[in-house]
């Protein structure tokens, strides 16, 4: 959580690793919303299938030669996911989490179309 900020909403099915009260007091000390998906809500099943099955297909694409570095993989393909724009909202995923776009570290110390108030 704190590479990319920490969110505003988290909302996750009611597995016992997120619905304890020790989670339940992170979530409230840092003022994240925690918000729980019922079983029977196809809806949002659906959104986290289809998020795995693009992710997952990322994989299969990135790693088809060497099985062992899937590892190294994944985080350019979660940034791929996360920052690109959706058909559908019209928004990135992490500017739906975040409320904010993710730019990318040099860009926070060098000027850009994105960050023009810094000056090199």
């Amino acid at each position: 959580m704190c590479r990319y900020k920490i969110p505003r909403i988290l909302v996750t099915d009611n597995g016992i690793q997120l619905n304890n009260e020790k989670f339940k007091k992170y979530c409230e000390e840092n003022e994240i919303d925690l918000r729980f998906t019922s079983v029977a809500h196809p809806q949002a099943n659906g959104q986290a299938e289809v998020a795995n099955r693009i992710i997952l297909d990322g994989l299969k694409k990135r790693i088809e030669k060497s099985r062992n570095n899937w590892v190294d993989e994944i985080f350019p393909i979660l940034w791929a996911y996360r920052t690109t724009c959706r058909v559908t909202t019209g928004a990135t995923p992490f500017m739906l989490a975040y409320g904010e776009e993710m730019i990318v570290s040099v860009e926070i110390s060098h000027s850009s179309p994105r960050n023009p108030s810094i000056q090199c």
